[in-house]
Order: C-alpha cells, then structure tokens, then sequence
C-alpha cells in the first residue's frame, strides 16, 4: 500500500495484511474504499 502522513503527523508505511492503530480520521476512508478493515 505504501506511506501515508496521518492526521497525528506521524508517517505511517503500511503493508498488506499489517495491523496498526490509525486516527480514525485516516482510518475511515481507506475502510469505505476496502483498502482496510477495522478489528475489534
């Protein structure tokens, strides 16, 4: 997937199938784009 700079400032290089905690403003739109999937 690559880098993404998150609302917090903090760079973030993710993955496929990696688990990270991201500000839910970042978070939300790769879960409406199937990009990501939230875990409980």
């Amino acid at each position: 997937m690559g880098s993404i700079l998150g609302v917090d400032g903090v760079e973030y290089d993710l993955a496929a199938d990696d688990v990270v905690t991201l500000p839910a403003e970042n978070a939300g739109p790769l879960v409406e784009r199937d990009a990501a999937e939230p875990v409980e």
